[in-house]
Order: structure tokens, then C-alpha cells, then sequence
């Protein structure tokens, strides 16, 4: 069975080794995504890192740290999920959905007026995410094709507020430009 749970800095080599096993096995590879998850929780009080752990061994994680979209007249904070990893052999046994689940469960129960996620087209909209386009919202990395980012809103309000804009994710993230 599987538990989900906040992370506890006793998680924090489990998280590292699911992590880069993870990414290692993935058609991307691994990228330093370890070292990005120990910067972010240096540099924000406001993530949401949670472990899947099957009896007292982590075998998922996936961190929530905030993203701004900007726009010509509004700067609205919500939540970006990445990365996120599960290790090899719970892979396509639901252990992500049920990290992706709890966190936007967590995040809506906080009131987060949204979520993105750069990432498979296939995967994310079971969770509430449509594209990110669909809304006039983008993002700036170089080389990473807008269809794969989408973000999860409702509340009419907040895409009238993120319409038209660009989001920014920490700057651990990697460089992000302004033009389209």
C-alpha cells in the first residue's frame, strides 16, 4: 500500500536517490533535477514536497513551488509541480496520480488560483490541467515547446487575470525570456 505524506528532512537522501534513479531511466535523462529540488527548499517557506512511501521507503516525490504570471497590468502567484519522480519499480503502478492528486488537493484547499506543469499531453489533463495556450498563457524556456504546458484554473476571475500572460518559474529553474 501505498501512503502519501509531507517530505521530513529524514526523506531528503531517499527523495535524492528516487530522484536521479527516476530521471536516469526517463527518454530526457538526468539533468541535476536532485540538486534543483535541494535549492528550491533553501529558497522558499511556501513549497509543498510530498513522499509516496511504500511501508517506511520513499519510492515517489513531487515538489510544488511558486510560479508568477505576468501580465501587461496583473502579477498573479500560483503553483508550478516540478520535478516530480517516481522510482523505477513503482513506475505505472498510479503512484504519480496519487502525489499529483494530493498536492492539487492541498493546493485547492489553500486557495491557489493556479497550477502548471511542463509535461506529457497524455498524462495531465486526467488531473484538471488543460493546455496552458488555451488561455493565452505561456512560458520562457528556450527549446521546451509550449504545447506541453498546461495549467489547472477555474475560477472564471483567475483566467481573466492570467490571460495574455507569461509564467516564471524560480530562477533555479533555468533562464527564462520575456518574448513570445
Amino acid at each position: 500500500m501505498i501512503s502519501i505524506r509531507k517530505e521530513t528532512t529524514d526523506d531528503h537522501d531517499q527523495i535524492r536517490t528516487v530522484t536521479i534513479d527516476a530521471f536516469a531511466n526517463s527518454e530526457f535523462g538526468y539533468n541535476g533535477e536532485s540538486e534543483l529540488i535541494d535549492s528550491l527548499r533553501l529558497r522558499y517557506d511556501t513549497i509543498i514536497s510530498l513522499v509516496a512511501c511504500s511501508g517506511s521507503k520513499v519510492v515517489g516525490h513531487a515538489l510544488f513551488t511558486p510560479v508568477v504570471v505576468r501580465t501587461s497590468t496583473n502579477e498573479t502567484v500560483g503553483m508550478g509541480l516540478a520535478p516530480m519522480s517516481v522510482s523505477p519499480s513503482h513506475q505505472r503502478a498510479g503512484v504519480g496520480s496519487l502525489l499529483v492528486t494530493d498536492g492539487l488537493r492541498r493546493l485547492h484547499d489553500a486557495s491557489c488560483p493556479f497550477v502548471v506543469v511542463l509535461g506529457h499531453a497524455d498524462y495531465y489533463p486526467r488531473f484538471g490541467f488543460r493546455p496552458a495556450s488555451q488561455i493565452h498563457v505561456s512560458h520562457g524556456f528556450s527549446g521546451i515547446p509550449q504545447d506541453v504546458f498546461f495549467i489547472q484554473t477555474s475560477a472564471e476571475e483567475t483566467i481573466i487575470k492570467l490571460t495574455g500572460g507569461r509564467a516564471y518559474y524560480d530562477s533555479a529553474f533555468g533562464h527564462q525570456h520575456d518574448g513570445k
